[in-house]
């Protein structure tokens, strides 16, 4: 084991007395935001009063430029919705025209096939009976596969 020594260094005298009396500084910072948002046609009541003092009719005609631009968006989401309801009756009324005309060629095959068929030839009946109806059942399920389609790319 070691012996250890404590070694005393002297060393020369500090004078902790403060150099000089410093005041201690406060210091404030202050700052102010003010925001104002508003939307619209017509601008914020304060505005349109003070677009007043410098024309007394600037209020009238921005309200009456207001009025017509609202009119005018009504009149053209009218006309919007009108036309797209047209365009579903159309759609709707040429798919019936489409089943009826699909019903009557389908009609026709049979009547065409049985009376083949019933003047003695059979295969020719056949032929027209099942063409005609299997064309028409094609149709129909080409037509839904379609419609199935559509709704996917929709979405």
């Amino acid at each position: 084991m070691e012996n250890k020594q404590d070694k005393v260094v002297e060393a020369e005298p500090v004078d902790l007395e403060p150099v000089a009396e410093e005041k201690p500084v406060e210091k404030t910072i202050v700052a102010a935001s003010y925001s104002e948002e508003y939307s619209g046609l017509i601008p914020h009541p304060h505005h349109l009063k003070q677009y007043g003092e410098i024309d007394p009719s600037i209020p009238d005609r921005l309200v009456k430029m207001a009025e017509q631009e609202q009119a005018h968006r009504h009149k053209y989401t009218e006309d919007a919705l009108l036309a797209s309801t047209r365009i579903r009756s159309r759609a709707f009324d040429e798919r019936r025209r489409g089943q009826y005309c699909g019903l009557a060629i389908g009609i026709v095959a049979l009547v065409c096939g049985t009376a083949a068929a019933v003047l003695g030839q059979p295969w020719v009946g056949g032929l027209f009976g099942t063409g005609g109806v299997g064309s028409l059942v094609y149709a129909f399920l080409a037509q839904k596969d379609r419609e199935d389609l559509v709704e996917l790319s929709e979405e």
